[in-house]
């Protein structure tokens, strides 16, 4: 089986879902920010890889599936940087 994921990384929160190939959402759930401004870039990937491997072990990912999946950074970009 595949399965698709979408993240959303907010400043306070993100989203994740978890779809199958017949676009049926089989989970979605809510976790820590995700993003390196807030938190740092160390601990926004941990958050990431603990939110995606959470999602996907209530999805009923094996090892034996594939996973593709979108992170979504939202940065902000200032003048001068």
């Amino acid at each position: 089986m595949n399965f698709y994921f979408g993240i959303d990384g907010g400043g306070t929160k993100s989203r994740i879902i978890v779809e199958r190939d017949d676009k049926v959402i089989i989970e979605s759930m809510v976790g820590n920010t995700t993003n390196p401004y807030a938190v740092g870039l160390d601990k926004a990937c941990c958050n990431t890889r603990d939110l995606i491997l959470s999602a996907l072990d209530k999805a009923g990912y094996m090892k034996k599936d594939k996973v593709y999946g979108c992170k979504e950074w939202r940065f902000r970009l200032e003048a001068g940087r």
